[in-house]
């Protein structure tokens, strides 16, 4: 194996400076910030979560019984019904698409199916749903036929 050394006048980091330096019109800035240290907000609770955005006026295309699930920037429409052993689960946009519709099973077969009065709540997605009701919560995984 033959060894050599390659020339280069610019360090190979990846650092801002060497990136911009052979650039003609390039502007410094001190590194200091004026408004002090930056600190991230703190982690928001699932309460504070839950309304971070409001249900939006419900398109035609979703149906009346579904309900709302607000998550951080984004939300969906759930609706179920009963669909013999297996549950059916249709997630709609804020706009009335579709994202995902499929039959879903307990993992535990003594919990019972939510019926109108179980809220969705998280983790609530196209792999797995979530109700809740009182303290009672049933979880929910897609199947595959």
């Amino acid at each position: 194996m033959r060894n050599f050394k390659l020339k280069f006048l610019v360090p190979l980091t990846p650092t801002t400076l060497n990136n911009v330096s052979p650039l003609e019109h390039r502007i410094s800035l001190s590194g200091k910030n004026r408004e002090g240290q930056f600190f991230p907000l703190k982690k928001l609770s699932k309460e504070v979560q839950k309304g971070t955005l409001p249900a939006p006026v419900r398109d035609d295309k979703i149906p009346e019984n579904a309900q709302w699930l607000s998550g951080e920037g984004a939300g969906s429409w759930f609706v179920w019904e009963n669909a013999s052993a297996h549950l059916k689960v249709s997630r709609y946009s804020p706009e009335g698409n579709i994202e995902c519709t499929g039959l879903y099973e307990n993992p535990n077969p003594s919990n019972a199916h939510p019926d109108n009065s179980y809220q969705i709540d998280y983790p609530s997605n196209c792999k797995v749903v979530t109700f809740i009701k009182g303290v009672s919560r049933l979880h929910f995984e897609r199947v595959r036929i």
